[in-house]
């Protein structure tokens, strides 16, 4: 049939070439691969993709759950900023900032595939710079919805049968804690279902009297909406990322959860001072004082989990709903993660700041 998908060869024909490109990519033998990418727009990368640059710890992160990191030859400062949880990668050269890439040094490493996230959160321009020398661009996405299962899949495709089939097993796992969440809160009531305000420290400091929160297009609003929670800019829904709101609305919104977000936390460090900080702050606002989340004490700080938001589901959902998920130990499953799928060693029960107050971890 005549689908977008159908012109495999991508030249805005559909005939029998098509045909013996799909048969190619199916047998794992083609010669090139034309993508649907993060931004909605068609590349076509060729193969085999022996070696690439990877800029952001998530995708970097993706490219240990299918097994191609040992393809990886460059990286930029967000990996090597992080030796604890990226040992190896982290070691690998350096392409500069994201938003500031170094053309000069992907140019010296002549990776096959410069793999990175959308335009215009990443250096300008970049295909410009690199039109002619043979190295093809992949924008794929660790930060949003979609961005998890998607690029795991593509990047399964792009890289040969054995990351095709660990990226399959991935979905298995995913799907199965998904599935799990979605059994146990699809039965509620929207009165039934814990109103939230998603905090984010993003944009920098807001106005005086307002706060930043979570809406569409982020990947713990994904987190929240597969732990049954409510959030409470649900209406808002029409802008993608974060937005700043007053203390007033958020007073008469009411939360029954306060989810805040700080980002000196994760892998890197045993240091809760930076979330005790948020979560102190949180606790004595003044515009806080009536709200449902803080008299109850039900007031959580975490390092969102960004390219992992399934775990981010399974510890909102311990939060939201303890008494449906008492048996659920999102630890647990956070460390099943991290030995099954970055092949790291590193014991979360042990190390790295992921939420406070910590009692709550698991």
């Amino acid at each position: 049939d005549e689908t977008e998908l159908a012109d495999a060869k991508h030249d805005n024909k559909i005939n029998m070439q098509d045909v013996t490109q799909i048969e190619l990519i199916i047998l794992g033998k083609e010669k090139e691969l034309t993508l649907i990418d993060y931004d909605g727009e068609t590349t076509t990368v060729r193969k085999p993709v022996e070696s690439m640059v990877v800029v952001t710890d998530g995708l970097a992160e993706m490219t240990r759950i299918v097994g191609a990191d040992d393809k990886v030859i460059g990286v930029d400062t967000m990996v090597r900023e992080k030796p604890v949880y990226f040992p190896d990668l982290s070691g690998k050269p350096s392409v500069g900032k994201r938003f500031d890439l170094d053309i000069e040094a992907i140019l010296t490493l002549n990776p096959d595939l410069v793999l990175l996230g959308r335009r215009g959160w990443y250096t300008p321009g970049l295909e410009d710079h690199l039109e002619g020398t043979g190295i093809d661009i992949v924008r794929l996405g660790a930060w949003g919805p979609g961005g998890g299962l998607d690029t795991v899949a593509t990047l399964g495709y792009l890289f040969g049968s054995d990351e095709a089939e660990a990226a399959r097993e991935y979905q298995e796992w995913y799907d199965e804690y998904a599935d799990m969440l979605d059994e146990k809160v699809s039965g509620l009531s929207e009165d039934e279902r814990t109103t939230v305000f998603l905090s984010s420290l993003h944009g920098g400091t807001p106005p005086s009297g307002h706060l930043n929160i979570f809406v569409g297009g982020s990947v713990p609003e994904v987190s929240l909406e597969m732990a049954g929670g409510k959030n409470i800019a649900r209406d808002l829904m029409d802008v993608e990322g974060y937005i700043s709101v007053e203390t007033e609305w958020i007073m008469e919104q009411d939360p029954e959860v306060i989810i805040a977000e700080c980002w000196q936390g994760g892998y890197e460090t045993d240091d809760s001072g930076k979330m005790k900080e948020v979560y102190d702050n949180m606790m004595d606002m003044p515009a806080l004082q009536q709200v449902k989340a803080v008299k109850e004490n039900r007031v959580y700080v975490t390092r969102f989990l960004w390219a992992a938001h399934p775990i981010m589901a399974l510890y909102m959902a311990k939060w939201l709903y303890p008494d449906i998920f008492e048996d659920l130990d999102p630890q647990a499953v956070h460390q099943e993660y991290i030995d099954t799928f970055q092949g790291v060693d590193f014991d979360v029960g042990e190390h790295g700041v992921f939420m406070y107050p910590p009692s709550e971890a698991s």
